[in-house]
């Protein structure tokens, strides 16, 4: 490898450029602006829908999500149970890299299916005592000896409440400190060329606190996290890349899509919903004055919404998808009929109509539709983005209008496609602004400062304009694995997936 043999990942769930730049440039994240001031940074444009399945997908596979087929962690089937993401079988970038650390990156459970290196999975993983949740196994028992991993938690247990903003802020903090002492124990401790670490705090914060003095307290100990990756960076001559699944901001309100086909005759429920889901509890449990809500003990409370959450595997389980001609997911609308029948042909253009038509207070709403163009069973046939993803897309079918519209006071945020990059090292340009990438060029970059062969089927190009004019970075050739005739195959399919993501937008 050219100048350096280590690469440090640090994972931003649902940072943004829009709120880091605002505090940088008032000098609250000195972490932050010492790291823009020393790297190349840019937009990272996540996939369509920015969520993080598949934006995830997509950063380790290095594909467009027409490839490697994850647009949701869980997809219906016909029967009405759930499919989960299939996560032993993806392969990635992080498969090529032997001496690697990897904590809390979504879909690498189970982390046994990695022979090499150290792996902490991460989002769906059931619980730390399940077999898979480490690798290797008896690492657990070590690190339990240790201490490590006695407070260590996967993700935030606690469900927000209005009125806990502080506890539930403090749990949040607590779990991303307990990460980055995970990291830089094993750091110490074991040899690694690459070391990823994914902290979610912002994406949780950011949800339900938006635009507050709390998300603000949540940038600050994120800020306080990478000063130590900075320390490790430094002191091991190492890359650093931050990057982040998708940007946020501002949700004006929620469309259940569901709600919204059921109420256009395309969808059926099996039984009548007698229940209401999480969702249509908040705008009733938010008429509840903090005042009294603060009061509540915090096991009351998540007691109180677990009673009103809808479990999403059993609300699938109501739709009658055999009668259905189209249900939704949060990652977009799926058709029941043949593709390119003239059945799906006309239910396709019908909810297409539908969708462009689309109201609130006799006002219409701004719709980009993205179709799918061939036949693939796990991809969306339709992908909508209302109003730039301010109306956050919600699959639940509530006994309620299918839009609803927020408060000005209320902090509820949502995904959007303006997610950040930055990278920094010994031969990358410094304080440089570069023009945005997509989050599938992270994958063949970090392959390329590592010398190791970029897969042939990687749609990602390597970050190139943020090395050092003639520096050896630079000068060093990009290789490629060697094409075999299945990788030929693949190449002309590819072509057309490009092609179809790039312009498929109506």
């Amino acid at each position: 490898m050219i100048g350096t043999s280590k690469v440090i990942v640090v994972g931003l769930d649902g940072a943004t450029w829009d709120l880091v730049k605002i505090w940088t440039d008032d000098g609250k994240l000195p972490t932050f602006r010492k790291l823009m001031k020393e790297s190349a940074f840019c937009e990272n444009c996540s996939t369509m829908p920015p969520i993080t399945f598949p934006a995830i997908p997509s950063f380790i596979t290095g594909t467009i999500p027409e490839k490697h087929g994850i647009t949701d962690f869980a997809t219906p089937k016909i029967d009405g149970k759930l499919g989960i993401v299939p996560t032993g079988k993806i392969k990635g970038f992080i498969d090529l890299i032997d001496k690697k650390i990897c904590i809390n990156l979504p879909l690498t459970y189970p982390a046994n299916k990695y022979k090499e290196g150290i792996i902490v999975s991460g989002f769906l993983t059931p619980s730390k005592e399940k077999i898979g949740f480490i690798y290797p196994q008896e690492l657990k028992t070590k690190l339990n000896c240790d201490g490590i991993l006695s407070k260590y938690q996967i993700d935030n247990s606690m469900l927000y409440i209005p009125g806990k903003e502080k506890e539930f802020l403090r749990n949040l903090k607590n779990i991303a400190s307990q990460r980055l002492a995970l990291s830089m124990h094993l750091a110490q401790k074991y040899k690694w060329d690459f070391l990823l670490t994914y902290f979610t705090i912002l994406d949780r914060v950011g949800h339900n606190l938006w635009h507050s003095d709390f998300l603000f307290d949540a940038y600050q100990h994120v800020d306080s996290i990478l000063k130590e990756f900075v320390k490790i960076k430094e002191k091991t001559n190492s890359y650093l890349i931050l990057f982040s699944d998708h940007g946020f901001g501002k949700s004006k309100g929620r469309f259940y899509a569901n709600s919204w086909l059921k109420a256009n005759n395309f969808l059926y429920m099996k039984n009548d919903i007698s229940r209401r889901g999480l969702q249509s509890f908040f705008p009733i449990i938010n008429c509840i004055p903090k005042k009294i809500t603060s009061f509540i003990p915090k096991d009351i409370a998540d007691k109180i919404l677990s009673r009103f959450r809808e479990d999403f595997s059993l609300f699938f389980e109501k739709l009658d998808l055999e009668k259905s001609d189209e249900f939704a997911s949060i990652s977009g609308i799926y058709i029941n009929h043949e593709f390119g029948s003239k059945k799906y042909e006309i239910i396709k253009n019908q909810i297409v109509r539908k969708l462009r038509e689309l109201e609130f207070a006799k006002n219409k709403l701004s719709v980009k539709i993205k179709l799918k163009s061939e036949k693939n069973s796990l991809i969306p046939d339709i992908i909508f983005d209302i109003e730039d993803f301010s109306f956050e897309p919600s699959p639940s079918c509530e006994k309620m209008k299918p839009i609803i519209k927020f408060s000005d006071k209320d902090l509820k945020g949502w995904h959007r496609r303006n997610g950040i990059f930055l990278i920094s090292g010994s031969e990358i340009k410094s304080g440089l602004q570069l023009n945005p990438i997509e989050i599938w060029d992270i994958a063949p970059t970090i392959l390329h400062l590592l010398d190791i062969p970029i897969p042939h089927d990687y749609d990602g190009k390597v970050v190139k304009d943020a090395f050092k004019k003639n520096s050896k970075l630079e000068k060093k050739q990009i290789k490629y694995q060697k094409k075999t005739e299945e990788d030929k195959i693949k190449n002309v399919i590819k072509g057309g997936l490009e092609d179809m993501y790039n312009r498929r937008e109506i």
